[in-house]
């Protein structure tokens, strides 16, 4: 199912525009944290944090990259739909997938201006088969109103 017809399934006709207004893309493995094998010693705990703050980095780097080769602000895309999608030969469960996409999700809201939580932004995580050792994560924000009609907000 692609971005699109996954995005019509949800919303009615005319919530959203025609198209995505970015569509970014970039190499990364991402890893279920709940289950990764860190250990609980001191140096796995710097280890995991580390890995957290440098997905971060590299998806706020990459959207604002995206935003200059637009040129357009992050504020003027909002309200919007981010549709993530993890690359990769592995599948992840539902829990899992949403928690490798947290950091990215943080990422890409500070570079929108706002909160990852906020009612005017609604991240939908998702993911597709690669070949074997291939990965990486594709990103597509899509401006409309549609994220304000889930969850009953205002």
């Amino acid at each position: 199912m692609t971005a699109v017809s996954a995005l019509e399934l949800l919303c009615p006709r005319g919530a959203l525009q025609p198209g995505p207004v970015l569509v970014f893309a970039w190499n990364m493995k991402l890893r279920n944290p709940l289950n990764a094998a860190w250990g609980n010693s001191l140096r796995s705990g710097f280890a995991r944090s580390n890995e957290k703050k440098k997905h971060e980095e590299r998806a706020r780097l990459e959207t604002r990259r995206a935003l200059a080769r637009a040129r357009v602000r992050g504020a003027d895309l909002l309200p919007c739909v981010v549709t993530m999608t993890r690359l990769g030969a592995g599948r992840l469960d539902d829990d899992g997938l949403a928690a490798a996409f947290k950091k990215i999700r943080d990422g890409i809201a500070a570079e929108l201006l706002v909160d990852d939580g906020s009612r005017f932004v609604r991240f939908l995580p998702r993911q597709r088969k690669a070949p074997p050792g291939t990965h990486g994560i594709e990103i597509a924000i899509w401006r409309g109103n549609l994220a304000t009609m889930w969850d009953g907000d205002e």
